[in-house]
């Protein structure tokens, strides 16, 4: 997606992202805020923290 919108778009853009995409989105626009100016989670899913946190809990 980085690749996508620095090379295609060229500019900083809006991410919309729906189920796994949503993480998807949200993974880019936390590790790249120059290139995102946003972000839109639609039913969004995903791992949102490290496996070993998990285990732990358990």
């Amino acid at each position: 997606m980085r690749d996508f919108i620095s090379e295609v778009i060229g500019e900083k853009t809006v991410v919309v992202g729906n189920s796994l995409g949503g993480y998807a989105c949200l993974c880019v626009g936390a590790e790249y805020p120059d290139i995102v100016a946003g972000v839109v989670l639609l039913n969004s899913a995903g791992p949102f923290s490290e496996p070993e946190a998990i285990q732990a809990q358990i």
